[in-house]
């Protein structure tokens, strides 16, 4: 069996390997939507292409760690911290956000300043919504929103080779 141009076409616009950043999973879901669309007039082989790359794309997606909507700002850097295998002093010496003022965020004691908050969502990657304590709202809920924000790459689980911050050394 022979493939057609339109599917080496496809192959040479976007390979078939695995996805591994965000930017390549947003070109990927370009193209599985222009298929999609024209789903019904795919050749087999551009509709073998089609699969895989739809499970490339599902398989990308299952990597992504997200917490629940209704996390609070301490659950979420809790979370993020047990995900990369960080401690309080890591956060400290890598956002440069004194120890104390961590320590008491954490304990739920004090919120965080903004520049706080902007530090803490670019080192990791975050909406800086996830950060904001419900009384910034007053008592308005918070948008649902995701890890995955335009700040930065999603938070991926710890088996990715290039963790968004430094782990600690054991």
């Amino acid at each position: 069996m022979q493939a057609g141009t339109n599917y080496f076409k496809l192959v040479k616009r976007f390979p078939l390997r695995q996805i591994r950043t965000r930017e390549e999973n947003e070109e990927a879901l370009v193209l599985v939507a222009e298929l999609s669309i024209r789903e019904n007039e795919l050749s087999d082989e551009e509709m073998d292409y089609f699969d895989l790359l739809s499970r490339l794309v599902e398989a990308y997606e299952k990597t992504i760690v997200s917490p629940a909507p209704n996390m609070t700002p301490q659950e979420v850097i809790t979370f993020l911290m047990d995900c990369h295998g960080l401690r309080q002093i890591d956060i400290v010496n890598q956002c440069s956000i004194d120890k104390g003022h961590i320590s008491a965020f954490l304990a739920g004691t004090r919120s965080l300043t903004k520049d706080e908050i902007g530090r803490l969502s670019r080192a990791f990657g975050i909406s800086p919504l996830l950060l904001l304590s419900d009384d910034y709202f007053g008592g308005i809920q918070k948008k649902q929103t995701s890890l995955s924000s335009d700040i930065g790459e999603p938070v991926r689980r710890r088996n990715t080779s290039q963790p968004l911050l430094k782990k600690r050394a054991l």
